[in-house]
């Protein structure tokens, strides 16, 4: 039995920097998450990035609460064992048991800055959030705005049409009766 603080190597290995399990260690999967970055906007990359941040200060944190609570386990069991143990061993569980003590208390701090963080995160997600969400409804707004300036220009193109077909017509028939009134003049 080990006398010191576990070490991460207890817990189960995981590179939170590392890409998601799932097809993206090959080729095609590589190709087709570039072709997916190319389709996405910087406001979606940028809320994706913090949602897989939030992801990781989650399994940050979770890997914090166990280590804290396995240590807070090897405490009370050095604990039990310390006042079975001489006055030397006394001594040396003492320092033992307050290091452990320092440890899990270095450990819960470190559990509530990854909070606080994950929560600022949480509310930069939102805000990027409701940002898109105004940039759409703008955008639909524009489209309905241009649709209607597309309407009022058929509908003048149309009534600019007409009005050269009526033109055209009056031209035509004016020329026709001047060609009638010179077929009868010489005629």
């Amino acid at each position: 039995r080990g006398g010191g603080p576990p070490s991460s190597s207890a817990l189960p290995p995981s590179d939170p920097t590392a890409p998601p399990k799932g097809g993206r260690g090959n080729l095609l999967g590589g190709v087709l998450s570039f072709i997916n970055l190319r389709r996405k906007s910087p406001e979606r990359l940028y809320r994706e990035a913090l949602e897989e941040q939030i992801e990781v200060m989650e399994r940050q944190i979770q890997r914090a609460r166990e280590e804290a609570r396995q240590l807070r386990s090897l405490l009370a069991k050095r604990g039990k064992e310390s006042r079975r143990e001489t006055s030397d061993g006394v001594k040396r569980g003492m320092t033992t048991e307050k290091e452990l003590r320092d440890e899990v208390e270095r450990l819960l701090k470190r559990v509530e800055e990854l909070e606080r963080t994950r929560d600022e995160l949480l509310t930069l997600l939102e805000i990027e959030k409701k940002k898109a969400e105004e940039r759409e409804k703008l955008m639909e707004l524009e489209k309905r705005k241009l649709g209607r300036a597309e309407e009022r220009s058929k509908e003048e193109m149309e009534k600019l049409r007409s009005a050269l077909v009526e033109q055209s017509r009056r031209q035509l028939e004016e020329m026709e009766r001047a060609a009638e009134r010179r077929l009868a003049e010489e005629g």
